[in-house]
């Protein structure tokens, strides 16, 4: 797994629970001992973010690079 833009974005394993600036609806259980994924960035006012899922198990080039193109261009 990598993020290939921004160069400066980092992975964060969080808790699984809602941000403070997020909704925490009634009734939603918990999500104690559960954590996430999430993308780390400081002071974006603007993004382009490119991740790649790469499986490691043998099967794919580590190596592998991404044509990084727009959305408006797929």
């Amino acid at each position: 797994m990598a993020i290939f833009v921004p160069a400066e974005a980092r992975f964060e394993v969080r808790p699984a629970s809602p941000l403070p600036s997020s909704p925490h609806p009634e009734g939603q259980r918990s999500n104690d001992g559960v954590r996430k994924l999430a993308i780390h960035l400081l002071q974006v006012t603007d993004l382009r973010l490119a991740v790649g899922f790469i499986p490691l198990d043998g099967s794919a080039d580590t190596d592998w690079k991404p044509e990084i193109r727009p959305l408006a261009d797929w």
